[in-house]
């Protein structure tokens, strides 16, 4: 963000943002976890990328920031009640 600028920064990390949220089904479908994973890390996960997203668009980041740390720590709380 320093040399390319906020707005050119701000695309690529909502596209991150999307594409993991769009491939949280896959560990499901292939087997390697069960469907409460795929419960829990989509409560945790839908409204926080929502939110992220309407943050960094505010460049409101500070606040983004958080949410994407709260959303790391509930996929790892998921890890672990799934298995």
């Amino acid at each position: 963000p320093l040399i390319a600028g906020a707005p050119t920064a701000r695309r690529p990390a909502g596209l991150i943002c999307l594409f993991t949220w769009a491939i949280l089904p896959l560990p499901v479908a292939q087997g390697y976890y069960p469907m409460l994973f795929l419960i829990i890390t989509g409560i945790a996960f839908t409204p926080a990328v929502i939110a992220i997203l309407v943050f960094a668009n505010k460049r409101n980041y500070r606040n983004a920031q958080k949410l994407v740390k709260i959303a790391m720590f509930a996929g790892l709380i998921a890890l672990v009640v799934s298995c």
